[in-house]
């Protein structure tokens, strides 16, 4: 059952899995350097924000960042 289960689902998970439109990260601090890069491209103007957190500290400090991995958890 199992080895019938991998050969009919294995080719459509990692079709899903390897699809370079799907963003599959969930590590705060991607997450975070990502919105500061994002604010950035916004404004033309470089962010206040800190860029040394941790991921603790990350889910602490910037609401945005937490929404976000929340939401991708």
């Amino acid at each position: 059952m199992t080895d019938y289960v991998q050969l009919a689902l294995e080719k459509n998970v990692m079709r899903i899995v390897q699809a370079p439109e799907l963003d599959l990260c969930t590590d705060p601090v991607e997450l975070y350097h990502r919105s500061i890069n994002a604010e950035e491209t916004r404004t033309g103007m470089p962010s206040t924000r800190p860029r040394n957190l941790d991921a603790d500290q990350v889910l602490q400090t910037d609401a945005h960042a937490r929404a976000e991995y929340i939401q991708r958890k």
